[in-house]
């Protein structure tokens, strides 16, 4: 009978998930195992994830720009910032990569 090669990447993910987990108890190696498989499928989850954001990351579009003003929401801590593009043209952005705390953190 062939043997069948293991993904580089799905050992990774194992070995991480068995360092995730406490250390398998006696007698208890089911349960340990169920407990490694749900951790190693969730670090997969989180990997694809967080390489979704990095690929979005990538293609977002750099641009050199003069901060002209920052408006705090009235609804959120969000900031909305005033930019002036190397054209000179002006626009505004709001959002995660816009965010600034409130002072006094709210």
């Amino acid at each position: 009978m062939a043997r069948r090669q293991v993904n580089p990447r799905d050992l990774d993910l194992v070995i991480a998930a068995v360092h995730a987990v406490d250390p398998c108890p006696a007698d208890q190696e089911a349960a340990w195992t169920d407990r490694v498989r749900e951790r190693a499928v969730s670090l997969y989850v989180l990997g694809d994830t967080v390489g979704q954001d990095i690929a979005r990351l990538d293609a977002a579009k750099q641009f050199t720009a003069t901060l002209l003003d920052v408006r705090v929401e009235a609804s959120s801590t969000r900031g909305v910032l005033v930019l002036r593009n190397t054209s000179g043209s002006s626009s505004s952005s709001s959002g995660p990569t816009a965010a600034i705390p409130r002072p006094g953190g709210r």
